[in-house]
């Protein structure tokens, strides 16, 4: 009879889904489990705490026993049917991945962190242990490969139509696997390149540059004082440590440093291969880079390995994990007070000579105190990770083109990428040189309409505000060395503001404040640059706003922050382009 068969067939269905689902809930639980273990283990490692044996084993056991429960027989046979078939199969997905991160990415983790573990790493305040960097970095490449690897694997699962907790579940996958990928890459390459920075093949000499926020420039700030860092075996010496008056104009051949004829016709204006305060216009840092190296050869003889810079914020981040640090005249410089003391209230106590010599005795108390061994390894690391995400600190090796390939994939090397998706950059240079630009605010918002015939149209709306007070700051602070024909505010900032935007985008208009607007416009590392003078008066907000149209390109948004003091506000909305 039919109906026997439809209800024998009915009966093995919900057989099927009964086995499917109490699989699924057993499953569940594995992986709940192998999740507590996983947190812990990551727990354990960056406290620098010895990993149990037991652990790693329990979490493959879990993650084995639900990859097994999601990839039987019948499991799979549903997972072929409509609808319900894409959540099972998103399901068995997640199941092998977490179980492939178990098996084979973990296991060399492991053993790299027992290397890399912080007593081990640090033998003294500025000395670096070099050895097990070297001995983990083997594991930390190929775990980072795998890793990559699971992540594109997960990234292909059906991701819609999804019953909720899978959907859940897999969202978060992604993003733990996200931040997982970006910090085992990290430790991949510090583990390739700091050995041989640190001069574990031979000594290597730098120019370390401080950065003046307060006036700004395309990497972040104006060159406000300079030091001299060897490094061998690990160990670190400063072994000079002076302000930019000691540093005299002087002219490099733009092909003595390597530099393109596109940088030349953009900055000639502002003698940036010229005057080491004006060289860090560009907001890529290699360029920078490049051409300090040229005139520190040009002045001393000597060849520089590269030129690290850092900020008053990443001396506050690393107060933040040594501890304050006490000067001669009775300042205490702390994390919560560093980049406040030095980028504003300095210039309220202390003469022009007399505040940058004081930035060295700042700088020198720093390094000293760091020397002492003040701070936990883990702290000091997080202090410096902190730092290098915000672009507050950069290292460019323009003498070893190899590392310097590596670090410009990172936000450490500084590079204003050259890359063909979706882009935006707000770029400021000071161009009164006063100290005000520790009041600029920054806002950004980039609206894309639909992609059609290859094209779009975007508009980019930057405004800027001068939130300084009209009275009360040191005449240092509010000069206008460019000497404006007019009066002026007291207070008034000179800015040359620049978009970097999508590659092949051009504009159809551009307005200040409403008004129509002459753009210069020019191209840097493939991406068009529209750029144009405006004054601020104290108080003041203009806006730029920029009508573009933009290729379909395809990829999510880029946007490159520069490094000053108040973050950027960005608004971004888009919806990437399909390409094929």
């Amino acid at each position: 009879m039919p109906w026997r068969w439809l209800a024998a067939a009915t009966v093995v269905v919900l057989l099927a889904v009964a086995w499917v689902g109490v699989r699924g809930l057993l499953a569940r639980r594995h992986l709940e489990r192998a999740r507590a273990g996983v947190e812990q283990l990551r727990a354990d490692i960056l406290a620098g705490q010895n990993v149990d044996p037991l652990q790693l084993p329990t979490i493959q056991d879990d993650t084995r026993r639900a990859k097994a429960l999601t990839d039987d027989v019948i499991w799979q046979a549903v997972a072929r049917t409509p609808y319900v078939g894409r959540t099972l199969r998103t399901s068995s997905g997640l199941a092998t991945a977490v179980d492939d991160l178990t098996q084979h990415v973990l296991p060399d983790v492991v053993g790299a962190a027992d290397a890399l573990a912080p007593t081990r790493l640090r033998t003294g305040g500025a000395a670096v242990n070099l050895a097990p960097l070297q001995a983990a970095q083997p594991r930390l490449a190929a775990a980072a490969t795998r890793l990559t690897g699971i992540a594109t694997e997960v990234k292909a699962l059906p991701a819609h139509g999804l019953l909720p907790p899978v959907h859940k579940a897999t969202n978060q996958l992604t993003r733990q696997l996200n931040d997982l990928t970006g910090q085992l890459d990290a430790a991949a390459l510090a583990a390739q390149v700091l050995p041989p920075m640190l001069g574990a093949t031979g000594p290597r000499h730098y120019l370390v540059v401080i950065q003046d926020n307060a006036e700004v420039r395309g990497t972040g700030g104006l060159l406000g004082a300079f030091a001299t860092l060897e490094a061998a075996n690990g160990q670190l010496h400063l072994t000079r440590l002076e302000s930019n008056d000691q540093l005299e104009p002087l002219s490099v051949p733009p092909t003595d440093a390597n530099l393109p004829p596109e940088y030349v016709d953009r900055y000639a204006d502002w003698g940036a291969t010229e005057l080491w305060q004006q060289v860090n216009v560009s907001p890529h840092f290699p360029y920078a880079a490049q051409i300090w190296t040229a005139m520190w050869r040009a002045r001393t003889g000597e060849q520089l390995d590269g030129v690290i810079a850092i900020d008053p914020f990443t001396l506050g981040y690393l107060l933040d994990a040594t501890g304050p640090v006490r000067l001669d005249d009775g300042t205490a410089l702390t994390g919560a007070n560093a980049a406040d003391f030095i980028l504003k209230d300095e210039y309220a106590v202390l003469a022009g000579a007399q505040r940058k010599q004081y930035l060295v005795t700042l700088g020198r108390a720093v390094f000293d105190h760091l020397v002492t061994g003040a701070g936990s390894t883990r702290a000091l690391i997080t202090a410096l990770g902190r730092a290098a995400g915000e672009g507050r600190l950069l290292i460019a090796t323009p003498a070893h083109p190899a590392e310097q390939a590596l670090l410009e994939t990172r936000r450490l090397g500084g590079a204003l990428p050259e890359t063909t998706s979706p882009f935006a950059a707000v770029v400021i240079n000071d161009a009164g040189s006063g100290k005000l630009d520790y009041y600029l605010g920054r806002r950004l918002s980039y609206n894309a309409e639909s992609c059609a015939n290859g094209q779009r149209t975007a508009t980019v709306d930057i405004a800027l505000t001068n939130n300084a007070p009209a009275t009360g700051l040191p005449d240092y602070v509010v000069t206008r060395a460019d000497k404006p024909a007019q009066p002026y505010p007291r207070g008034q900032t000179r800015l040359w503001l620049s978009y970097f935007g999508t590659a092949g985008a051009g504009f159809q208009e551009a307005t200040l404040d409403g008004a129509p607007a002459n753009l210069q416009s020019e191209t840097e590392r493939g991406h068009p640059v529209f750029s144009t003078y405006l004054t601020l008066d104290p108080g003041q907000t203009r806006t730029l706003t920029l009508t573009l149209i933009e290729p379909a390109a395809a990829g999510t948004m880029t946007t490159l922050e520069q490094p000053i003091v108040e973050p950027q506000q960005s608004a971004v909305r888009l919806t990437p382009c399909t390409t094929g």
